[in-house]
């Protein structure tokens, strides 16, 4: 027993040692790190007072009930100017009564009429507009919690974090409400916060984590109630370790056990190349949540609606890999930051996907791109003690999706994730995976990794994982495992990797897009902000190393690149990056129909460079080009966007991308245009469309496909919303036009709690 899997406990046990080493360090550091967070030089704290009656939510703040409390003016500004006092005066206070928290805010303005506001979508983007942010971490433990947003037009925008803010899920949906209202003084607001929305502790003598900033868009300020210096690096004002405290809540409860929502949905779907000219849709179904506990929560489905009312945006693919698509679909989408293993990977700064994804909710539900009925689904949720559980079980019905294709058979897939806190901001993990099919087959993962933030700058991630599928050949070589290190400040950034993942690791349920590698990697980059030049806000210099090898250790790619960037006091930024790069292809590759890249090594060089326009204009955007080497040949491209402002209702944007690549054998090149346009009669109610135009005409055999999605959603009370979505996709060219897919489809939910 002990040979079979003699790898995976191999593993276990230097995971463990390492974790514990780690530990051993990180111990020294976490007492005083608990005791930094009260003791900060810059450590807020705010009493919330209760009441017997909320206020009206109007955005006014000339109900009776704010007069009570004393409001809070202490902000810092963080940027542009470090340390100093803000250029506008902002007050906030906290009251609650049995069923809501509240939040008040007054946001004074000198200059009124130059308050910046475009957007009042649900979950839209805020651009260069004003805002106020609030975070609450209520648990207080330093590691998750919520945050809702709203600008002067009271847009909703709302996330749930972990990982000490690293991680956040903008998907979340909450119920909450807000109001705002602007004068000839500045903007003002009113939020409230079921408690039913939120997860935490019950009962007396709650101490909450808490964060509150503002943004002044025009003067791309950042003001914060609890000051984080810029040491703590480009995200570290979102960090739940850097939050001050809310005090006096007393006799919390939950207020409810239950929350249903039924749906119905209705439509047609045409579709001229499969089987079937024309199909009606139509499905109902209920799904209901349960609160075991005020930190455990069960979800329930039957006749599970997994529709996507929102198309996948096309990606213009030039390499040998699969692509990523992200997940649309609701249920999976809620919840989602408590199934997240591994560590987010760093290049250069910006958050990557986990390189070990052992869990992609996309394998679920969909084959080959069809959509795979959903029979039913059940989820577990929550927090207890120092633990933070996730538990998914999902199953799927049989279906043959055509003539040409075997029947897919109904499959189950279960997750189960379990992390526990250790010391102030750290986490080990564990989770496993089945798919199991009606037919006995089945694919099983299971994972361990850890993340170790020792300090505010330092953080350190340790991540194995082993795939078990039938079959003798498929219980070896079967594993994966990475370990990294960053150092995050203003001034430097650092990032060490090293990753392994053997020939037949195979998550099923998950996402890998190589396998047979070993690879390192390490990148740099210095930030330093120039004090003799005001325009500038700061420089970036960065350099990145990787080394890659098959599991024999051969080299199979290496790379160099460099990079500089100028962020200036406008928004404007240019950037331009260099990169040589050695890639061995083990075996042919077929770029595209009739184009051949044969099996050796090849050395590039490429070049890229951009510029983007200061974003607080009524146009905003970018442009961009690239160029340099292809394999045997060469290749070229470029392309812009464009963000419109056209009224507080309107937001448009449209973006243009072109490559052109020139082989031996031939050449080929590749178009796409997009568009997006947004209309908002108000917070709750908008018409979006996404209309886009690929020309890649090898791939698509001549032909161009042109593909659109109108969405129109309307939330007619808190929870429910009515969707209208229509999508289209269409192939044209060489004298025949050919409809591939046409869908109408209406849904209606109905939210209710008890």
């Amino acid at each position: 027993m002990y040979e079979k899997h003699k790898k995976v406990y191999l593993f276990i046990r230097d995971f463990l040692t390492v974790s514990t080493l780690i530990l051993v360090f990180h111990v020294q550091n976490s007492y005083s790190q608990v005791a930094d967070h009260s003791q900060s030089p810059y450590h807020r704290t705010i009493r919330a007072i209760k009441i017997s009656n909320g206020p009206k939510i109007d955005g006014r703040l000339d109900d009776p009930v704010w007069s009570q409390v004393e409001f809070d003016d202490r902000f810092t500004q963080r940027e542009p100017v470090e340390g100093a006092e803000p250029t506008e005066k902002t007050e906030i206070a906290i009251i609650y009564d049995e069923k809501n928290l509240y939040i008040g805010a007054r946001l004074f303005d000198s200059e009124p009429e130059k308050i910046q506001a475009t957007n009042m979508k649900r979950d839209g983007t805020f651009g260069t507009d004003d805002y106020f942010d609030v975070v609450f971490d209520t648990f207080h433990d330093l590691r998750n919690g919520y945050s809702f947003t709203t600008n002067p037009l009271g847009m909703r925008v709302d996330f749930s974090y972990s990982e000490d803010g690293r991680s956040r899920n903008r998907d979340w949906d909450g119920i909450w409400e807000v109001k705002t209202y602007i004068d000839d003084k500045g903007w003002y607001l009113e939020m409230a916060i079921p408690w039913q929305t939120l997860r935490f502790r019950e009962g007396d003598d709650q101490v909450w984590g808490a964060h509150f900033a503002r943004r002044i868009g025009r003067k791309s300020e950042d003001d914060l109630w609890r000051f984080v210096p810029l040491d703590a690096g480009r995200l570290g004002q979102e960090r739940f370790s850097e939050m001050g405290d809310i005090i006096g809540l007393n006799g919390l409860k939950m207020g409810g056990k239950y929350e249903i929502k039924p749906y119905l949905t209705g439509g047609l779907q045409k579709d001229e190349q499969t089987n079937f000219a024309r199909k009606e849709l139509g499905d109902v179904g209920i799904d209901f949540k349960v609160n075991i506990t005020s930190t455990l929560t069960a979800d329930f489905s039957v006749n599970t609606d997994f529709a996507q009312v929102e198309a996948d945006q096309e990606q213009i693919n030039l390499t040998r890999f699969s692509l990523f698509f992200p997940e649309k679909r609701d249920f999976f989408l809620e919840g989602a930051e408590a199934f997240k293993f591994g560590a987010g990977k760093y290049t250069l700064g910006s958050p990557q996907a986990s390189t070990i994804q052992l869990f992609h909710s996309r394998r679920i539900g969909i084959e080959n791109g069809n959509r795979v009925p959903i029979l039913a689904g059940g989820r577990l949720t929550g927090k207890f003690g120092k633990y933070s559980v996730g538990l998914i079980s999902i199953q799927t019905d049989k279906i043959k999706i055509d003539d040409s294709l075997e029947e897919i058979q109904g499959t189950n897939f279960s997750v189960l994730r379990l992390k526990r806190d250790v010391f102030s901001r750290s986490t080990i993990g564990f989770m496993f995976l089945n798919k199991q099919e009606n037919s006995g087959d089945y694919n099983r993962s299971i994972g361990f990794d850890s993340n170790f933030n020792v300090t505010r700058s330092l953080s350190f991630n340790i991540v194995g994982a082993g795939t078990y599928m039938p079959g003798e050949s498929n219980k070896k070589n079967n594993f994966a495992g990475s370990a990294g290190m960053d150092w995050t400040s203003d001034l430097w950034q650092y990032s060490v990797s090293y990753l392994e993942i053997e020939k037949a690791f195979n998550p099923e349920i998950g996402f890998v897009r190589r396998t047979d590698i070993k690879r390192s990697d390490a990148g740099i980059i210095y930030s330093p902000r120039p004090e003799k030049w005001a325009s500038i806000r700061k420089f970036n210099f960065g350099a990145r190393g990787l080394y890659q090898t098959d599991g024999n250790n051969k080299i199979i790619n290496r790379e160099i690149s460099g990079s500089f960037s100028i962020n200036f006091e406008s928004t404007a930024r240019f950037s331009i990056s260099i990169d040589r790069e050695f890639e061995y292809l083990d075996r042919d590759f077929v770029v595209r129909p009739g184009l051949i890249i044969g099996k050796k090594g090849y050395t590039n060089t490429n070049m890229r460079t951009s510029y983007r326009f200061d974003s607080n204009k009524a146009v905003g955007g970018s442009v961009s080009i690239n160029g340099g080497d292809f394999f045997t040949g060469s290749t070229r491209g470029g392309g812009f966007s464009a963000n419109i402002k056209v009224l507080n209702r309107i937001i448009g944007s449209v973006s243009f991308n072109y490559n052109r690549v020139k082989l031996p054998d031939g050449e080929f090149h590749t178009n796409r245009l997009s568009s997006r346009l947004s209309y908002t009669f108000n917070p709750d109610f908008f018409i979006k469309g996404f209309f886009q135009w690929v020309d890649d005409e090898l791939r698509l055999e001549g032909r161009d496909r042109l593909s659109s999605n109108v969405l129109l959603r309307y939330t007619y009370r808190p929870g429910s919303d009515f969707y209208l979505a229509i999508n289209q996709e269409d192939l044209v060219g060489k004298n025949r036009s050919v409809k591939k897919n046409r869908t109408i489809l209406a849904k209606f939910t109905y939210f209710l709690r008890k």
